[in-house]
């Protein structure tokens, strides 16, 4: 009776040591996408300021942006 109950003591410690390394490799893969995303955002937010800004010199070097859209509200 009692090697029963052991036994099952330790089925059931098993099962909440699987539950908690599940959930502890579920905290760390939470961190890593968390990590990772925070990383892929600043580079898509640095590549697209300096895209941004490309296009803004690009515009103004070749007489785009502003001066045309003043031609557009001029002529309308």
């Amino acid at each position: 009776m009692n090697h029963c109950l052991g036994r099952h003591i330790h089925e059931l410690m098993k099962r909440i040591g699987i539950v908690v390394g599940v959930s502890f490799k579920w905290v760390d893969l939470v961190n890593w996408l968390k990590v990772r995303l925070i990383f892929m955002f600043n580079v898509f937010f640095s590549v697209f300021s300096c895209l941004e800004t490309f296009r803004h010199t690009l515009g103004s070097n070749l007489g785009i942006g502003k001066s045309k859209l003043k031609f557009y509200e001029n002529s309308a």
